[in-house]
């Protein structure tokens, strides 16, 4: 089960980067590259996928918010990255959501294309929360940022309750 989770993960990574390249492109040509309904059920089932990988993401953030000396510079700019180029893709997305709604879709493709916009606005509000978590708690507090700090700026940091460090 835990292995069938992690393709599935790593699925979805490969195939967000695969959007994002796309959309990069498309963005350059200055023009979509608009799916016929038969993509619907992938789009549907991508859209779960990230939404499903974003809710895990703000969890783990949220539980290390009080450590952020646990993560680094790194993972931060991959989450802050990873949600950027998510927000670039919203307006497109949901213009193909609004694409299939004129196409006559049948009921459950409607269902669907509700179901996937709700996923997509969802998304934007938590790589939203994501990003204000990541720049008002971690930014400035990773292992890092810690390292590259000196004594006295450290002890600064200690004294005046800036950085906390569980025992």
């Amino acid at each position: 089960m835990l292995i069938d989770n992690n393709n599935e993960i790593i699925f979805f990574v490969i195939y967000s980067y695969y959007i994002h390249l796309i959309e990069k492109i498309n963005s350059m040509n200055k023009q979509a590259n608009w799916h016929n309904i038969s993509m619907l059920s992938i789009c549907v089932a991508l859209s779960e996928g990230e939404l499903s990988a974003a809710k895990d993401q703000l969890q783990t953030l949220i539980a290390c918010k009080n450590k952020p000396y646990v993560l680094d510079d790194h993972t931060i700019n991959r989450v802050i990255k990873l949600c950027g180029s998510q927000k670039e893709s919203v307006r497109t997305r949901l213009e193909q959501c609004s694409k299939w709604r004129q196409q006559n879709p049948s009921d459950e493709q409607l269902k669907d294309i509700t179901k996937m916009e709700n996923n997509i606005n969802q998304l934007e509000t938590i790589n939203y929360q994501l990003l204000e978590l990541v720049n008002r708690c971690f930014k400035n507090y990773t292992i890092d940022a810690i390292l590259k700090k000196s004594d006295t700026e450290l002890a600064l940091y200690f004294l005046s309750g800036k950085l906390k460090f569980d025992r």
